[in-house]
């Protein structure tokens, strides 16, 4: 395909890819005729789109014609790739998927966000937080946490983001439920991947059903599931570990470095948290189980806001209310009402939020605790 043309494709909207390959298909019969002309090398333009859309949603210039010099075309619906190298650079606020592992280990995955008692913390594989040489079902409270990891780049003196928390403890001589610890974020740390957000919903899967992750190793990969409910012998420099309850999918999901990569399915939902995996299969725990453990949720129970440094704010206080409603910048002057009475914030109070009711007339109006 010449220059122009390869030209014309790619700035079309929603189109991200334009290469040479041979046309796929699911109807049985275009099936047989996709082999006979891969049999003859009659390659195809193969266009890819981040969204296959119907001719009435699109443009008449967007439009991607049936042939291009003499080629049939091929509509390719998949998620644009990005370049590996980002997932093993320094983040703030940290993401979910990227490169995170302790300051004496090697290389992982950032895992995923939690939240309890007020704090925030990284969900991981326990192993991920284990020094690097030592028996790996030995965990130390409090060792630094690092992002990006040691073979990314990240050094103890600049990369620090949070410590080594809690864990699950892992033992060889029994049937172990899950690969997973916490890490207390000192650092910022958002449920957003290199892809986009994420829901804050787990489901569960089954066989058959494609499954999706964002690693530091392999980035965003999808796989088919193959197992559930494996029973699962785990090498490891302790020995033999046994685990119940794991998942089992295609070995395309992830690679050594993804570990603690949460895997999502085609909707964004969360379904688990990769943990170990060989040339031929991956394998992950279902999240629940994990949440359940260590009895954390996806949302922080309240969120707080801080009043800026440099000065007191002023906020109108509904008499005999415990609770009141101001808007999110709050005033920097007094201004009282027959049915209410001021309040002084110093600076540097905390605010604690009741919920959220909108925004109107430029503002975020929340509804505080007092």
């Amino acid at each position: 395909m010449n220059k122009k043309n390869r030209e014309s494709i790619i700035k079309k909207n929603n189109v991200w890819a334009v290469g040479e390959g041979y046309k796929k298909s699911r109807n049985p019969l275009k099936q047989l005729k996709n082999i006979i002309k891969k049999a003859r090398g009659e390659k195809s333009v193969r266009v890819y789109v981040t969204k296959k859309k119907k001719l009435s949603e699109l443009s008449k210039k967007d439009l991607i014609p049936k042939q291009i010099e003499g080629k049939e075309t091929d509509v390719v619906e998949a998620t644009p790739i990005e370049h590996l190298s980002e997932y093993r650079a320094k983040h703030r606020p940290v993401k979910t998927g990227v490169s995170m592992c302790s300051a004496y280990g090697t290389a992982c995955t950032s895992g995923g966000v939690v939240y309890k008692d007020g704090k925030t913390f990284a969900l991981v594989n326990n192993h991920c937080q284990n020094r690097f040489g030592i028996s790996s079902l030995i965990t130390y409270k409090g060792d630094p946490i690092i992002q990006p990891s040691l073979f990314d780049g990240g050094r103890l003196e600049e990369s620090q983001v949070g410590e080594v928390y809690e864990w699950y403890e892992r033992d060889p001589n029994k049937i172990n439920e899950m690969d997973a610890g916490l890490n207390l974020m000192h650092e910022k740390m958002i449920p957003t991947t290199l892809g986009g957000n994420y829901n804050k919903k787990v489901v569960e899967t089954s066989p058959g059903k494609t499954v999706q992750k964002y690693g530091r190793t392999t980035g965003h990969t999808t796989a088919k599931v193959l197992d559930t409910n494996v029973y699962v012998k785990v090498n490891s420099e302790a020995g033999v570990v046994t685990y119940e309850g794991a998942v089992f999918t295609e070995p395309k999901l992830g690679a050594g470095g993804d570990s603690s990569s949460w895997i999502f399915d085609n909707d964004m939902n969360i379904v688990g948290q990769l943990f170990a995996g060989s040339d031929e299969i991956m394998c992950f725990q279902p999240m629940q189980k994990v949440l359940d453990y260590f009895d954390v949720s996806l949302s922080p129970e309240e969120e707080t806001y801080y009043v800026a440094a440099g000065r007191d704010w002023y906020i109108d206080i509904p008499l005999g209310k415990t609770k009141t409603t101001v808007n999110l910048n709050l005033r920097t002057e007094p201004r009282v009402a027959s049915n209410t009475y001021v309040k002084t914030l110093p600076k540097g109070t905390e605010i604690d939020i009741i919920k959220k009711l909108g925004k109107s007339g430029g503002y975020e109006w929340l509804e505080i605790k007092l």
